[in-house]
């Protein structure tokens, strides 16, 4: 089975891909792509689940480049526990973190998100489709979203959400804080 983990970035957020990819240091039970958003072409994690496809993974796990993983016993979990499954970090799906599987995948219609607000919509929606969609999904961390704090980080604050697993770092936790692109 084609596994892969798909990190979404920017060029304008490499300091947390770097401390993404440092924390993720020799793993290589599975392929590690980086998609890079532009400032022209920003698709959010659209971006992302897009280039999974692209790749032919058949399962892939999208991050964003603001976690950190603090066990890369989480990869083994995420691709061998729940072989053929889809895997939520939180409910819902929340910030995109997860496993996706192409199968599911190609039942959905993927949006096209261009705006922050039209990623947040697809948060919602588009997740929410994914798993009417999918027969075989699990919550990692149901607890993942109610235990948070605030951090400064990279001249930035953030919610800070953490799990046994994986850290994210959150630049935008409440809907009045999107900027309107």
């Amino acid at each position: 089975m084609s596994q892969g983990i798909v990190i979404v970035s920017s060029f304008k957020t490499r300091p947390w891909l770097n401390d993404l990819l440092n924390s993720i240091g020799n793993y290589t039970k599975q392929r590690v792509v980086v998609h890079y958003n532009s400032t022209e072409e920003n698709e959010y994690e659209m971006g992302g689940i897009k280039r999974g496809l692209q790749e032919g993974f058949e399962e892939f796990f999208l991050l964003h480049d603001t976690c950190v993983i603090k066990t890369k016993q989480l990869f083994d979990v995420i691709f061998y526990r729940y072989l053929g499954s889809s895997v939520a970090i939180s409910p819902l799906f929340l910030s995109y973190l997860g496993k996706y599987r192409r199968e599911t995948l190609l039942k959905c219609t993927i949006p096209e998100v261009r705006t922050k607000r039209q990623a947040v919509d697809a948060e919602t929606n588009f997740n929410k489709e994914y798993i009417e969609k999918e027969p075989f999904f699990h919550v990692m961390y149901p607890e993942f979203d109610i235990k948070y704090r605030f951090e400064e980080k990279h001249g930035r604050n953030n919610m800070v959400l953490e799990s046994e697993g994986l850290i994210k770092y959150k630049g935008t936790w409440s809907c009045d804080m999107i900027e309107e692109n």
